[in-house]
């Protein structure tokens, strides 16, 4: 059965990978699998001013002074789908390519403001192609996944007011209809078994 999974992560500033993140040091791709085909691509529809906006706003707000700890800075989002390569009901390019366009479509409409993308990138090769999106959370000019993932189950599914568990729950049965069934994907309505 072909599954849809959907992954939030959220990161704090003591973290390598955001770090790694943030500065701007990933590579812009990986080497060359064997069918030729790179395994990096940008999420269409995410374009680059926007990452570098993020980055902007996310140093800006890291010079400023706070107590306490830091909060979750940035959440890293993981969407794996599509079948992987060799499979035998395995997606082309270009289908893997439309899926990752609509899961960055529901992602920008479903953001405050305006969506701030640390990375959007479209992962093949290996395991199942999958989708990995670096979000700062911002919440009215403030950095909040809390208020941000309230936010998100509001525009998605009108669930702002559910405990954490539910929104998350109210959220994946959402991507399911925006990103998983439209496409064949099964797994990730509520009460499911699949």
């Amino acid at each position: 059965m072909k599954s849809l999974i959907v992954r939030f992560a959220p990161m704090r500033t003591a973290q390598p990978a955001l770090a790694a993140h943030a500065g701007g040091r990933n590579p812009p791709a990986t080497p060359v699998p064997v069918d030729g085909e790179p395994e990096y691509f940008p999420i269409p529809g995410i374009a680059e001013a926007g990452m570098a906006e993020a980055r902007r706003w996310l140093d800006g707000w890291r010079t400023r002074p706070r107590k306490g700890k830091p909060g979750n800075e940035v959440v890293d989002v993981m969407i794996a789908g599509p079948p992987p390569k060799g499979a035998p009901d395995a997606w082309t390019l270009e289908e893997v390519r439309e899926w990752s366009r609509v899961v960055g479509e529901t992602f920008k409409r479903a953001l405050p403001d305006r969506g701030l993308f640390l990375e959007a990138k479209l992962r093949r090769g290996g395991r199942s192609p999958r989708v990995q999106l670096m979000i700062v959370p911002r919440i009215d000019g403030r950095l909040s996944w809390k208020g941000t993932r309230a936010h998100m189950a509001e525009v998605l599914a009108g669930a702002a007011g559910l405990p954490r568990g539910r929104q998350l729950s109210a959220m994946n049965t959402e991507f399911h209809k925006s990103f998983g069934e439209p496409f064949g994907l099964g797994r990730g309505e509520a009460g499911s078994k699949r």
